[in-house]
Order: structure tokens, then sequence, then C-alpha cells
């Protein structure tokens, strides 16, 4: 639940009634300015101070704020919602070592070891609505910022002002100079992975930090695009020198400001033919992109085709924002997987997490997995105790037409499978699925097709100089020259679909028609039952199914009561009890509001109770994975 306007739950003094900030539950409090406090809601962490440390009041507040500071925000952490940590505890002013989880008196300031989440925080305070009312719509007047789901109560608290550090205590944690470029590339990365099996695993492999194992479709060798928070796929790439280029320009300080593409290409190429890139190749590339700036062709037309990093970076001169890589399958349909997605990662790169709209950042638990994992692989010893965190593998798994990408037990994102990616998964084996898949590559990848000579029982004549050779898997003949085989009537001519060149060109090819969804999927959703395995790995190793669609399930799965309201229907067994199961995990790791007498939560829009209804302004942002899940089930069964 979003709490931020709390006046309009109830009055000041009973906010004031119902906040303890002692007896059981003491937070680590530390107080900030409002330019702060912004950039904690921008980076979802608090960064520590200049000599890496973030020090907090253990049950009263420590200062962090200039005496020009003109609104301060009072931020209270839960102390056990971060790792047992190595810490320094200031007791009669001296700094000493220490242990997070251990018994601290209270008073005590406790030295923390580098950023802390926005998820660890209880609650905010400040010292009048007024400061409130300001702060508020500030942070509603930028579109890549919203407001914490934590409440901000007022109340004033007493400040305490911590003695200097001891040059002899322990380093703090480091964090990746670039984390905010990494984040924000990451972030894109997922926001814009195509939903095809190898692009999928691509992007599970790319942030799983314990596995250089790809989990499903490696036996096809798909390209991989270039992760800039890891080392794992550019050390395979032929073309980095022009990558590492590419990074090094776009991470400079505002370079999107004043966006000046022809300067960037020519400072892009002039570093790669240093870094020992080709000159051909950087000579083609430079022709092709003036071009293109200069508006003499299309992307279609003039784009770097058989090189995905040449022409990803021609995406990124033409569409330097992150929101335009969103309508790939509608716009540019010709650009392939590989050149959308890593222009799409390169933008998320130069405009940082910080600048990404808040559509493309995801959901919380997205976001903090996203942190710790590119934390993490920039560079393993620096994450400290965060990496207890997440530690399992980040997998995906379809389930209907959907895709779930989660770690254990928590759901980090879900998207819908592209019409691509529904082909790929098609059981081939099926001679219907396999018909439907060789009249689609008639029509659109006839190199996909293979020429075959069926022969019933009989002996055939060869005429020829030829040798057969017997394999595992088939026979081959081979011919030395022209080569003649006597048929009899019953020899029939065949397209046989080559199953892998196939999937391949789902996966990897510019395709400039749109593509019909298969036929045979529906048919299948018609049947009596159909049962998808999951994976043991998603969801703490459950196995869930799902069954199918019957015609008339909607019509016989309604209840008709007379003593029911006018106008309620009841629709009987809708959830199955494993789904029961997976929504209150799912409520209940989300945190709840009890500032009420009852305790709540607010998803899509915030509850006006005083109002008794919903102010369209106070818009909380997308629903969570399950409740756009039920409400495509609710579409699906008719019943809205």
């Amino acid at each position: 639940m979003t709490s931020q306007f709390q006046d309009h739950l109830f009055p000041l003094d009973e906010r004031s009634e119902n906040f303890d900030s002692g007896g059981d539950q003491c937070f680590l409090a530390v107080q900030v300015d409002q330019r702060s406090w912004m950039r904690f809601l921008a980076e979802d962490w608090l960064l520590p101070e200049q000599d890496g440390w973030l020090k907090l009041g253990y049950g009263c507040v420590s200062s962090n704020c200039s005496a020009s500071a003109r609104i301060l925000v009072t931020i209270y952490v839960e102390k056990n919602s971060l790792p047992n940590a190595n810490v320094i505890l200031l007791r009669n002013d001296v700094w000493e070592e220490g242990l997070l989880h251990q018994i601290i008196p209270v008073g005590t300031i406790v030295g923390w070891p580098g950023p802390i989440p926005i998820s660890a925080v209880h609650h905010f305070s400040m010292d009048s609505e007024r400061s409130r009312s300001h702060l508020v719509g500030m942070v509603n007047s930028f579109e890549d910022l919203e407001l914490p789901h934590q409440p901000i109560l007022i109340h004033n608290t007493p400040i305490t002002f911590p003695a200097p550090l001891n040059s002899s205590l322990p380093a703090p944690i480091s964090l990746p100079p670039n984390w905010n470029a990494l984040r924000g590339a990451a972030s894109m990365a997922v926001a814009t992975v195509p939903s095809i099996g190898p692009w999928l695993d691509s992007l599970c492999h790319s942030l799983n930090i314990y596995s250089d194992s790809h989990t499903g479709y490696s036996q096809i060798d798909p390209l991989l695009a270039p992760a800039p928070w890891s080392t794992k796929h550019i050390a395979a790439n032929p073309r980095l020198g022009l990558w590492q280029a590419i990074l090094e320009t776009l991470a400079t300080p505002e370079i999107a400001d004043g966006w000046m593409p022809q300067k960037i290409l020519e400072i892009v190429c002039t570093r790669a033919r240093e870094l020992s890139e080709e000159d051909d190749a950087l000579d083609r590339l430079s022709d092709s992109t003036m071009l293109l700036l200069r508006d003499q062709g299309t992307i279609e037309s003039l784009g770097i085709k058989d090189d995905f990093i040449s022409l990803a970076f021609q995406l990124v001169l033409l569409r330097p924002t992150p929101e335009r890589y969103m309508s790939w399958r509608e716009d540019w349909r010709a650009v392939p997987p590989a050149a959308w997605w890593t222009g799409a990662i390169l933008t998320g790169y130069m405009r940082g997490y910080k600048a990404l709209p808040r559509g493309l950042k995801g959901n919380p638990i997205l976001r903090k997995a996203l942190a710790i994992r590119t934390w993490a692989l920039w560079n393993p010893s620096s994450i400290g105790s965060w990496s207890t965190y997440f530690p399992d593998q980040l997998v995906w798994n379809r389930v209907g037409d959907s895709v779930i990408f989660s770690v254990s037990t928590d759901i980090l994102s879900q998207q819908k499978m592209s019409t691509r990616g529904l082909w790929f998964e098609l059981d081939l084996s099926n001679q219907a699925n396999e018909k439907a898949a060789c009249e689609l590559a008639s029509d659109l990848c006839p190199d996909t097709l293979i020429n075959t000579l069926q022969l019933e029982s009989g002996s055939f004549a060869i005429h020829g100089n030829t040798k057969i050779i017997q394999g595992a898997t088939a026979t081959q003949l081979i011919a030395n020259g022209p080569v003649e085989i006597e048929l009899n009537p019953s020899a029939k001519l065949s397209k046989r679909l080559n199953i892998s060149e196939f999937r391949k060109w789902l996966s990897h090819a510019s395709i400039h028609e749109k593509l019909p969804r298969p036929q045979s999927l529906s048919d299948r959703l018609n049947t009596d039952s159909l049962a998808i395995s999951v994976s043991t790995e998603y969801l703490a190793g459950q196995l869930f199914e799902i069954k199918a669609f019957e015609k008339k399930k909607v019509a016989k799965k309604k209840t008709t009561n007379t003593s029911i309201p006018n106008g309620l229907l009841i629709v009987q067994n809708f959830l199955k009890p494993s789904q029961e199961k997976d929504l209150v995990s799912a409520i209940d790791s989300t945190a709840w509001d009890v500032l009420l007498k009852r305790r709540v939560q607010h998803y899509g829009w915030r509850y006006d109770y005083k109002a008794r209804g919903i102010n369209l302004k106070n818009h909380l942002g997308q629903l969570p994975p399950w409740g756009l899940s039920l409400a495509q089930q609710l579409l699906n069964e008719g019943l809205v």
C-alpha cells in the first residue's frame, strides 16, 4: 500500500499515537536533506558518504545534512532487513568493529559499509505538513520518480551528530563506479528481451553469478547480445574493439544531453581504431551511418545487417531514448532481435537507471535483484554480505502464453510470449504442428525446407559413381558426378522441415511479415486437458499443471443463487489450490500498512478513505505480476 498522503487516512495526532519509535522495534535512522532523499528515490538505494560509510542512529537519529539544508527527511531502516554484516559502532566517542545483528545498546551510532535499499525502509518522517507537501509535489513533477510505498509521517526527533571516523577502521564495501549505467542496461535487458527461447536463455545466463551454462537452447548456438555488466559475453565477441569503444563513449557523463549523433559516431570510430578494430569495417559503419543520419535511406535499406553490434549502434544513434525500444515488433520488423535488444541495452546503459521511465524499471523485487546481481558481476568480492540475497539461479519458464522470470520463489518479471516464441516452442514432433510450420516456412523461409524423396519397399538401381556411408543417425549417398536412380511409380517428392534451421530463423532472422499465431496451440487449448510441466527450479521446486480451457468452461462454472446480491457472480473453483498458495505467499511478501485498525495493501491506485473513492492522480504504478496474471485469466474466461 502507498500511504504517502497519510492525512487522507486519519488526523495527524492519531498518526502520532500509532507511531512507536522505541520499544522492541528500534530502527536505524538517518536524517538527509531533500536532494539526498530524492536521489534515494531515483536510485532505490541510499548511497554512502564519501568515506564509504552510512552512519545511522540505533534508537536515535544520526544527521547526514549540511547546515544549509532547507527540508530534512528522516529515514527509518529496519535493522533485521539488512544482512548481518561487519559494521562499526560509536560508543563513548570511540569507533569499534561489530556485527549488525548483535545486541546493540539504544543510542549507538552504527556505521553501515555501503548502500541500503529502499525496501529496507520502514517509514520516513518530516517536521511539518508543509515540508511533506512540498516534497511530494516535487516528486510528482518528475516522470522518472515515484513516491515510496512507505508512509511519510510528521514528527520531530532529536538529532545526534556522530564523531569523525578512526583512520584504523576497515575499508567499507566498494560499489561499481558505473553502477547506475549497469543497472540501467540490465533493466532494459529484462524489459525488452525478445521472448524467444535462446534470448531468454541469454538473459538468464548473463545475470547468473555462479554459472556459465545455458539452460535450454545452447544446442542452436545463439549469438549472445553483449552484457555490459558482465565479461562472460564480451570475451567471446569478435567485435570487441567496437563494443568497448561504444561502451566507453556512451558512458561519458551527460552524453545524451544535446544529442549529436555525427560527433558520437566519429568518437566511437576513432576509439575503435585505437583498439585495433578493422579499418574496412569501421569505414563501412561510418559511411552507412552518415547516409542514415542525412535521411538518405532507412535502417532497412542502409543498416549493416551482417554485424548486429554495428546495427545496434546505428539504432542507438537514431533512437537514443529507452522507451522507443518497446515497440520493436510494430515499428521495425526487419531489424533482427539481436540488434534491437542490444540497442535497447545500450540506451539503458547510456541513460542510466535513474533516468529510466518508471515502467521500464520493473517491480521492486526485480529492481533489488538486478542491483545486487550487477554489483556482484562487476566484482563478486566487493558485495560482502549482500551475496546472501538472491543466491539462486535466475530461470525463465513458460506458463501458458506468458514468460515468467523467477529466482527461487521470487517472481521478478512476467511478459507475454511473442508469436516467434510460440512457434519456437511448438512441438514439431507432432505431425499437425510440423505441417503448419512447413506451410509457414514455405511462405517466409523456404531455405529451412529440405527436398526429400520417399520410396516404398523395393530394389532401386543406381547408375553413376557413388559411395554409401552408414552413419549413426542416417545413411548418406555421396554422388561423384551425375547419378541416376530408377524409381517405381510409388516414389514421392516432398519437403521436410529442417527444425534447427527453422528455429534459428525464428530466433535470429529479420522477419518483415507479421507471423500468424500457431493455430495448433489454440486447438490444444480447446482439448479436454493440457498439462504444462514447469521446471523443478521454478517456485521452489514445485510442479504446476495448467489444465486446458474447456470450450464451455465459463458457462459451467457460473452459479445462480437467488440469495446473492444483484450483479454478483460466483465462479466456483476459479483458483486452483496451487494458485491460492502462491497468491497468499506473494501478498504476504509485500509490506502491509498497519496504520488503520486492519492491515491493507493498495495496488494500481491508492484508495482515498476520506473521499470514499479513487483519485486518478494517486496512481501507484502497474499491477504486480500475479495481479496481471489474474486479470488476464478473468479476460480469457470471459468474466470481464
